[in-house]
Order: structure tokens, then sequence, then C-alpha cells
């Protein structure tokens, strides 16, 4: 689905991105279309039209309860204007459409963030750190496949890409 998707036929003989010669001189040019990538795009695109509503709902009717909520609203709005996690999340439908899996992560970042202060013993600036979100495909994820359901498994391990130096730099030792 991966590849078809991206235009390429099952059997590598054809692919949507190429025209080619036909007829018995070549007097007709043969082109692919690729219509399962048409049917993928209306899938997901049916899926992920109407965006999920997050609303924070007190339990209490106080003030303090009251006002909780609409802050949490607010933080919420901005975090998925920031970091873009709708985006994230339209790109894990995608993959679980081709490849039955799609998954996000919410991680935090130590050196995300607005600069708080140059530390005095290193001369290195410090940030205060913030969410970052990314999304995986089914081959950057490991878990354990003899559970049955999502809620009993242990463990997971997401590959993600990082800068050789800045891990350098977090642990100098290795």
């Amino acid at each position: 689905a991966w590849r078809a998707y991206y235009g390429f036929a099952p059997d590598g003989n054809s692919e949507s991105s190429r025209l080619s010669a036909a007829g018995d001189r070549g007097e007709y040019v043969d082109m692919s279309t690729n219509d399962f990538a048409a049917l993928v795009q209306q899938a997901h695109v049916l899926t992920t039209a109407s965006k999920p509503a997050f609303k924070t709902i007190a339990t209490n009717t106080d003030y303090e309860s009251l006002s909780q909520c609409l802050l949490a609203d607010g933080v919420i709005e901005h975090y998925d204007r920031k970091i873009l996690i709708s985006q994230r999340e339209s790109d894990a439908t995608l993959s679980a459409l081709l490849l039955s899996e799609g998954w996000v992560t919410l991680s935090w970042s130590p050196s995300s963030g607005r600069q708080v202060f140059v530390n005095p013993e290193t001369g290195k600036p410090q940030n205060e750190g913030d969410i970052v979100v990314k999304s995986h495909t089914p081959w950057d994820v490991a878990y354990e496949m003899t559970n049955e359901d999502i809620e009993s498994m242990k463990w997971f391990s997401f590959k993600t890409i990082q800068n050789k130096y800045d891990l350098a730099e977090i642990y100098p030792d290795k």
C-alpha cells in the first residue's frame, strides 16, 4: 500500500509518474493514473475533516474549578497552534490508512523553549524546555508483539533522529 500510494505498481513494472510510448509505431502515449492514492486521500480527508474539540469540564461549580477549566482550555488551544498536534495526528492517520498503524508521541525536550539564563559554571544557555510532538510510522516503533491490546503493553521504543553533536554535548563520557 505504501508503494502504491506513491505511484509504484505492486509488480514494479509501472509507475504513475512515467509516460511511455505505446502503439505499433509509438503513436500513443501510455499514462497510468494513481487511483489508489486518490482513494486513500479521500479516506484521509473524511477521517480527519472534523477536528476533535477538547473541552475541559469542572467537576465542581466553584470559581477556582471554573477558572482552572478556562486556563486548561487556553493551554490546549495554545499547544494545538504552537506545536501542530493536529498535523502530527493527521500524519499518523495517513500512516494508519496505509500501514495499519500510526503513532504520535509527546515528549519533553529540555533544550526547547525560550532561553531562561546562561549557566555561569558552563557558560551555556539554559532553556525552559517544552513539549515535542512527533508522528511515527510502524518502522520507527518497537513494542511487545505478544500483547493483545495496547493497555497491557509494558514498554514501547520509538526511533527518532537526533543531532550527534547535541548528543555528544549531553553525554560527553560516551
